[in-house]
């Protein structure tokens, strides 16, 4: 508001010299493809500053340049030539940054502490130029197709959210589960102090969620809903798949990085169909790396898996990364975590709709589970989440399981 009258009248004279003009805040850039503008120079910089100081403003002469197309344009920070770029010396600094933070668990942002949230800025710029580039160069990027700078950012990116989170992450197949576990823990926060805490009047989880973000679905190839995700996390341990570094050999070898919180992948507790082709879970499991040389071993191993994880609802994998299936409601051979609301819950009507689970009936009889999770977690104090509870006991085991592990 206070430049508008300004920038008007720079505008004219920039189109007056066939100049290109441009501000942020108080940096101001003029470009052109004219030749002969250098004969102009003169006169131009006469006209500008003269519209400058009516305006009330005054040039700061020590930050005024002239740049030619040979030489450096560097604009608010960023290179200009030929593409927007970085200034190699702000990426590097990142990177050093970035070495220092997985080596000694600390760096400095000139000369103070720095913390994840400003080094993650950082990358999050970087890679915003990067990206701009991407849209602009006709090729096609995605998980499989990352530059340099870009596998650094997804580096920092899997050290934030697998290696060093504060609290057990939970990933789980739809969006929707995860409000059934805070409404769970909400109900029963007096059960669970270690897991949940009210304070002022509000709610502290314990336990973390791994948020299906734009920015994870490009770096890591995640979808938003799905199990294919957590084969996508399993790679990223292990080096599987055709994305995936094996990110978790790389902290642990090259930093001698412990990491800090479990990682549970949770599954529906649903390993067959009806016509015997297998559920996510089954499919997962049946990845699952194995030492047996044999065809024949691997499969009895893979049964053995099977087995221990319908008996304990859990099994370690790798590290700090485990999987879990949902507890099953009672005289149920398999089922969601829906279920665990019990059938009350799930014959209830909403606005005169009754429940689908598949999403796939008309909406004008039926709701979804996205309908349902917002109402369970609107009316928690009203609900029996008394299934649940064998769900987060199981949360417990692995917490208390993993730090028997790094302890050993």
């Amino acid at each position: 508001m206070i430049c508008n009258i300004m920038d008007m009248h720079l505008l004219s004279i920039a189109k007056r010299y066939k100049l290109n003009y441009t501000r942020y805040a108080d940096d101001m850039t003029f470009s052109t493809n004219d030749k002969h503008f250098i004969e102009h120079y003169d006169a131009f910089y006469k006209d500008l500053s003269g519209e400058i100081l009516r305006a009330g403003f005054q040039i700061n002469e020590e930050k005024t340049r002239l740049l030619y197309n040979d030489s450096r344009q560097e604009v608010t920070g960023l290179i200009v030539n030929n593409k927007i770029s970085i200034k190699r010396e702000y990426y590097k600094n990142t990177q050093a940054m970035a070495h220092s933070l997985y080596t000694n668990g600390f760096f400095t942002i000139n000369g103070e502490d720095g913390t994840i949230s400003q080094l993650e800025g950082r990358f999050s710029f970087i890679d915003q130029i990067e990206k701009y580039n991407n849209s602009h160069d006709g090729e096609k990027h995605s998980a499989i197709s990352l530059n340099h700078r870009e596998k650094k950012y997804q580096e920092f990116l899997f050290y934030k959210n697998f290696c060093i989170n504060s609290k057990p992450l939970i990933v789980t197949e739809g969006k929707t589960d995860i409000l059934y576990i805070k409404s769970a823990l909400r109900k029963m926060y007096l059960q669970y102090p270690d897991l949940i805490e009210k304070k002022d009047n509000q709610w502290i989880y314990n336990l973390s969620f791994l948020h299906r973000s734009s920015k994870l679905s490009y770096f890591f190839d995640f979808n938003v809903d799905g199990a294919d995700t957590m084969q996508n996390i399993y790679n990223m341990y292990t080096g599987s798949g055709r994305t995936h570094i094996n990110y978790y050999r790389h902290f642990r070898e090259k930093y001698n990085l412990n990491m800090h919180q479990p990682v549970i992948l949770l599954f529906d507790n649903e390993f067959e169909n009806k016509d015997k082709s297998e559920k996510p879970v089954k499919k997962f499991i049946g990845t699952v790396k194995s030492d047996k040389k044999s065809k024949k071993e691997a499969q009895e191993e893979a049964a053995q898996r099977e087995k221990t994880l319908r008996k304990e609802l859990y099994l370690h994998l790798i590290g700090n990364l485990y999987v879990q299936v949902v507890p099953l409601a009672p005289s149920e051979t398999s089922g969601e975590i829906e279920d665990l609301l019990g059938k009350d819950i799930l014959n209830m009507e909403i606005g005169g709709r009754k429940f689908d689970r598949t999403g796939k009936e008309d909406k004008s009889s039926f709701y979804n589970k996205d309908i349902l999770s917002k109402y369970v977690l609107s009316h928690y104090e009203e609900i029996d989440f008394s299934l649940f509870i064998p769900l987060l006991d199981t949360f417990r085991k692995i917490r208390n399981d993993y730090s028997a592990q790094k302890n050993t």
